[in-house]
């Protein structure tokens, strides 16, 4: 009688929530394109760094999750009990074979579509695959790459990020380059050359590169998610008080 009632209540309580939910565009749009739908909305708000946080614009159509549906097969999923199931696995084609890719979510796009400049479709799926694969975060990974990018293109710290490099040529190291992408998150994943100081995160970068640390976008040594605290007054105060660092998930003032 007591799993009865128990199965009763939660049953009106999912009720409950699907009909909050469906009063809105949100799930509509998560259940259709997954967390990714926000790109196109990150970008109207210039809540979506560019170019490692210097810019809030950036054409990033080829990217949308509505792109990524129409140019992809997209498979749909869902977590127990979620009524948005807003989970999406996408088959990329890559040296022949088939692959099948968990997302992408939005953090792994944007940090490494427009932080990075790319706006290639297919290099930055196969970019937050190889994070994945190696175990690493694709949040840090990007924006530790954007930041190497940001150093070269400004000519900072170039003797030094020349002493670290291995099979990648300094001239390699610029915006819109989605094999770089590929080539440093696998020095990253074993530490090889310049990756090995990457995969330590933007504020060892700034160190051992000898550059102004201020540049380096972090709070407690966590890189700051793909949210631009200039957009929110909201989320730059999450980032300063949040325990762990810059998080978009620990303290996130859209969840206040």
């Amino acid at each position: 009688a007591d799993n009865k009632i128990g199965r009763e209540l939660l049953k009106e309580a999912e009720d409950a929530k699907r009909g909050d939910l469906l009063k809105s565009m949100t799930p509509f749009l998560f259940t259709l394109y997954g967390t990714n739908c926000y790109l196109d909305i990150g970008m109207a708000l210039g809540d979506t760094p560019a170019h490692y946080f210097t810019k809030n614009e950036f054409f990033a159509e080829k990217l949308t999750g509505k792109t990524l549906r129409e140019e992809y097969p997209v498979l749909d999923y869902g977590c127990a009990g979620c009524t948005m199931r807003c989970g999406k696995t996408t088959i990329v084609e890559h040296e022949g074979k088939e692959i099948e890719v968990d997302g992408p979510e939005y953090e792994s796009v944007a940090a490494f579509g427009p932080l990075c400049g790319v706006n290639d479709s297919k290099e930055v799926i196969l970019a937050h695959h190889m994070c994945n694969v190696y175990g690493f975060d694709t949040i840090s990974g990007g924006v530790s790459i954007a930041f190497l990018i940001y150093l070269v293109e400004n000519n900072l710290g170039i003797d030094k990020i020349k002493s670290h490099l291995k099979d990648i040529e300094i001239g390699e190291i610029k915006w819109g380059n989605g094999n770089l992408l590929l080539k440093l998150i696998d020095k990253i994943a074993k530490k090889e050359g310049i990756g090995k100081v990457l995969s330590e995160g933007v504020r060892t970068m700034a160190k051992e590169f000898d550059v102004d640390p201020e540049l380096a976008a972090h709070v407690k040594g966590l890189e700051m998610p793909m949210h631009d605290p200039r957009a929110f007054a909201g989320q730059a105060l999450s980032y300063i008080t949040c325990y762990v660092g810059a998080s978009h998930e620990k303290c996130d003032w859209f969840a206040a």
